[in-house]
């Protein structure tokens, strides 16, 4: 079951997996890659939805669990490294169209 996200709405197994890939599945707070042994994936809203953050796929980063528990609902420029920063702005900026594409293949082929 997919997480729901802050309207209630669930985040589609689809769109996740497309932000993931997108993101090169690492989180872009500190470069940890996914193919470590114990790395936890995790959505991160660049603006918190405290602060208004939307569920938009251009507002959603792929962070571990570690730094997104850290960063809590500190803004990015307040916790994100310079280099963490680039990450984000260069992700934020791809289109997530041809990522969701593949993704829908990968979890149709899975159910």
């Amino acid at each position: 079951m997919a997480p729901r996200n802050g309207s209630g709405r669930w985040i589609r197994a689809a769109t996740r997996l497309a932000i993931y890939i997108r993101d090169g599945f690492t989180c872009l707070y500190c470069g940890a890659k996914f193919n470590k042994r114990g790395f936890n994936l995790t959505l991160d809203h660049v603006v918190p939805h405290v602060k208004g953050g939307s569920n938009k796929p251009t507002n959603l980063i792929t962070a571990c669990r570690s730094c997104n528990s850290a960063r809590q609902s500190k803004s990015v420029a307040k916790f994100a490294t310079v280099a963490a920063r680039k990450r984000i702005r260069n992700a934020r900026r791809r289109k997530l169209t041809r990522y969701r594409v593949l993704a829908r293949k990968l979890v149709e082929k899975e159910e």
